[in-house]
């Protein structure tokens, strides 16, 4: 890329960072409302506003209304938008472990037969089912957008089993246990529904 370019970038970079300054009052009011009205980590809160306006900035149609009333619906919503994703995930997640937990204590009251993950201890178990669970309900940031992605479980999988080996450490065997795990129970659980 020539000079031009560059040049070019520099420019669009002090514009996006002129305007920011200017509505900054607006997002961190925005930011605060939504905090005392719904709680929450007001940093977190801030951080998603930020990403709000970018997005704001960069589909912004100045044709049909202000940037600043854009910007103000964008963030307004978008904000109220993501909580009630956040909320859904949040209680998809307890439901989760709470099905899978009546699913453990079910299947210990029918039957004796230890899993691969019973070798090591209870505690473990559990650890290594949560850590997993959490995973797939709560992605870090690092593998959330790529998670988000994929339509193909398969392809959900593979990214979760590279964050475990890579970043947590954890033994290919490990990582093939729980997922073996987590799968028979959600089988035993599917049963047990059935049956009901």
């Amino acid at each position: 890329m020539g000079k031009t370019g560059t040049r070019n970038k520099a420019v669009i970079a002090d514009a996006v960072e002129q305007t920011y300054r200017d509505t900054e009052p607006m997002i961190n009011k925005l930011s605060w409302l939504h905090h005392r009205k719904i709680g929450g980590d007001f940093e977190e809160i801030k951080a998603q506003a930020n990403l709000l306006f970018m997005i704001a900035y960069n589909t912004t149609d100045d044709s049909s209304s202000s940037f600043i009333t854009w910007l103000y619906t964008s963030i307004k919503y978008g904000l109220m938008s993501w909580t009630r994703s956040r909320t859904r995930r949040d209680r998809n997640h307890r439901r989760a472990i709470e099905d899978i937990a009546r699913t453990v204590a079910t299947e210990h009251q029918l039957s004796a037969e230890p899993s691969p993950l019973h070798i090591e201890a209870k505690y473990n178990e559990s650890e290594t089912i949560r850590t997993l669970l959490d995973l797939i309900f709560h992605p870090p940031e690092i593998i959330a957008d790529d998670i988000g992605r994929y339509d193909d479980p398969a392809m959900v999988r593979e990214t979760i089993k590279e964050y475990l080996e890579h970043h947590e450490g954890w033994s290919r065997d490990r990582i093939r246990l729980a997922f073996k795990e987590v799968r028979r129970l959600i089988d035993v659980h599917q049963a047990i529904s059935t049956s009901d």
